[in-house]
């Protein structure tokens, strides 16, 4: 499966989302030690802090997915972005099965990753 690295969700002239570039202010699992360059799957840009945290609880239950909150400094909104993917491949199939639970514009992003907790998919969405 290829990824589209050309796509940009900028274009699809949503009200929903808001896109800005990756956020310094993360909330993150207790056991990351460091970042490195990688990808996760943007489920979602809201307002509301719970509204945040309800969003990345399910996606981590439903998902079994690490994920996370950023919130941007300059919007204040909150990214709700899904897994620590060191290639696209892994993202986007963490994409689809995103997609699978109802969360339709979910995209992948390129961002920092926490390099010790890199995704594992279940077994479901690996291709054998």
């Amino acid at each position: 499966m290829a990824v589209r690295e050309d796509f940009d969700p900028n274009t699809l002239e949503d009200d929903d989302f808001l896109l800005q570039p990756p956020a310094q202010d993360e909330v993150v699992s207790p056991g990351a030690t460091r970042q490195v360059a990688g990808f996760r799957v943007q489920v979602a840009v809201v307002s509301n802090r719970g509204q945040a945290e309800a969003l990345r609880d399910q996606i981590q239950r439903d998902a079994r997915a690490l994920t996370y909150i950023q919130r941007d400094p300059d919007t204040q909104l909150y990214k709700i972005q899904a897994g620590n993917c060191h290639a696209p491949e892994q993202a986007e199939k963490l994409r689809h099965a995103i997609r699978a639970l109802g969360f339709l514009e979910a995209y992948v992003v390129r961002t920092r990753i926490h390099a010790k907790s890199a995704v594992q998919l279940p077994q479901q969405f690996i291709d054998e």
